[in-house]
C-alpha cells in the first residue's frame, strides 16, 4: 500500500520542464532572491495546465471551424474571445 503511495507520488511530481532552466530564469530577476525547492515545480505544473488550457481551446475552434489543423488564425481567435488569455494580445498586431 505505501510502495503504490510513493510511486503514485513520484508520477505526480514528475515535471515536463526542465526544473534547472525555470529556476535560472525566476533568479534572473533581481527582486527574486532564493528560490525554494518547490517553487519551480509548482511553476512547471501551472505551465503545464496552462498550454492543457489553451491547447483544448484551439482544438475546440478548430473543430467549430472544421479544420484538422490547428493554425495561428485558430490561436489569434482565442486570444481575442478569452479574457484569461487577454494578456497575450499584444503579440498580434491590430488589425485597421
Amino acid at each position: 500500500m505505501e510502495d503504490t503511495k510513493a510511486s503514485e507520488l513520484k508520477r505526480k511530481t514528475k515535471c515536463r520542464f526542465p526544473i534547472a532552466r525555470i529556476k535560472k530564469i525566476m533568479q534572473f530577476d533581481e527582486e527574486v532572491g532564493k528560490v525554494s525547492i518547490s517553487a519551480p515545480i509548482v511553476i512547471s505544473h501551472a505551465i503545464e495546465l496552462f498550454l492543457i488550457d489553451l491547447l483544448k481551446d484551439l482544438e475546440t475552434d478548430a473543430k467549430s471551424k472544421s479544420s484538422k489543423k490547428v493554425v495561428l488564425s485558430h490561436l489569434e481567435h482565442c486570444i481575442q474571445t478569452n479574457p484569461k488569455l487577454s494578456f497575450l494580445s499584444s503579440l498580434f498586431p491590430t488589425k485597421k
